[in-house]
């Protein structure tokens, strides 16, 4: 796929972030490397990189849309308090059982397993 600059530039900052960025951090800091950008543009450039997989949306009930890469599967903790969000591995074989426990009890054909853990991350919990 060719990438446009605009398109490379959006994809790069979401790559190079640890944080999780909204949509609107991704086009704060594309503004500053190219003023002229657009909302619009971050937009549908973000969502053409999800549509074809170089991207992942992260989506939390109650929460704004994030981007992560895609490059590395990985899961999430999702910190409830600051609305934080840690990658975390979870084995593959862990996954699988998960998978075929939930065939097993409910009579469905899992293709994937995406988990999101909830926690109070350690700032949180320390400041409470």
């Amino acid at each position: 796929m060719n990438f446009s600059k605009q398109r490379e530039l959006v994809k790069d900052i979401v790559m190079q972030s640890h944080d999780h960025p909204t949509a609107e951090m991704v086009y704060n800091r594309a503004r500053n490397i190219m003023p002229g950008i657009g909302m619009a543009t971050v937009y549908r450039n973000l969502n053409v990189l999800v549509e074809t997989g170089v991207l992942n949306r992260v989506s939390f009930p109650g929460d704004i849309d994030r981007f992560d890469n895609a490059k590395d599967p990985h899961d999430h903790a999702y910190c409830v308090n600051c609305k934080n969000i840690i990658d975390i591995m979870i084995p593959e074989k862990t996954k699988k059982k998960l998978m075929a426990d939930a065939a097993q009890a409910n009579g469905i054909s899992p293709i994937n397993c995406k988990i999101t853990i909830e926690i109070v991350c350690d700032d949180c919990a320390q400041n409470n």
